[in-house]
């Protein structure tokens, strides 16, 4: 989790984790939650991926524990781990935290 508060890593690994493939990474400097879920919101929604679903073309692990999970987990840990230090890296990890935490709120929600 050298990496957990690099917005491009923890967006890719919620795509896995969400089984919701972003076909146009955007290029964030830091992740807040508005922007966060708009991204999986339009992604999540395209035409070609629910018919490659439909179609049989997308497959994951739909194992709770796999490693894409634990490696969210930990990244998650250690930004509120670096939170605690009042400078720049606490604060991304602060607002990264939130962003996820958001995403994962509003996600469940659909």
């Amino acid at each position: 989790p050298k990496f957990s508060i690099c917005p491009s890593i923890i967006m890719s690994m919620l795509s896995n984790l969400l089984h919701a493939p972003i076909l146009h990474m955007p290029c964030f400097a830091t992740l807040e939650p508005k922007q966060l879920c708009d991204v999986f919101d339009a992604e999540s929604d395209a035409v070609e991926l629910i018919n490659s679903e439909t179609q049989g073309g997308l497959r994951y692990n739909s194992d709770p524990s796999c490693g894409i999970f634990a490696l969210l987990a930990e990244c998650l840990g250690r930004n509120i781990q670096l939170a605690s230090y009042d400078n720049e890296t606490g604060k991304k990890a602060r607002d990264t935290n939130k962003a996820v935490l958001q995403l994962l709120s509003h996600r469940h929600a659909f």
